[in-house]
């Protein structure tokens, strides 16, 4: 029997593909959690401009780029209070060789993640 991951472990491996991407993109990580009930997870600056980040974690067949405007509402309002701007990093998790599958430990997964997006 393989493991299944739960879907903090799926959320932490998300965390660490963006954490990748926000490095490689030149912002500097203010604060960061893992915690999946927590948001944002990441607080960063780039160019003296301040940045709350929200990521989700999502697994096939759904979108990873699709969200719920009401949350990112919120969060946006969360954002101004504190002088920064709300990016969304979806990412969507696959396992390649068998797409309907649970994600476990041996899974081959394929990540799908365009990015960071501002919500206004």
């Amino acid at each position: 029997m393989t493991d299944i991951l739960t879907a903090q472990q799926l959320h932490n491996f998300s965390m660490n593909k963006v954490a990748e991407f926000i490095q490689k993109e030149n912002y500097e990580i203010l604060d960061a959690s893992s915690d999946i009930n927590q948001n944002p997870q990441f607080v960063v600056k780039k160019n003296d401009n301040l940045y709350f980040v929200v990521v989700q974690t999502t697994t096939y067949p759904k979108n990873p780029n699709e969200y719920d405007t009401d949350f990112m509402k919120l969060m946006s309002e969360h954002a101004k209070k504190h002088n920064a701007k709300l990016l969304f990093a979806g990412v969507g998790l696959v396992d390649i060789m068998n797409m309907n599958s649970p994600l476990t430990k041996n899974s081959n997964i394929v990540v799908k993640f365009d990015g960071l997006k501002q919500i206004n």
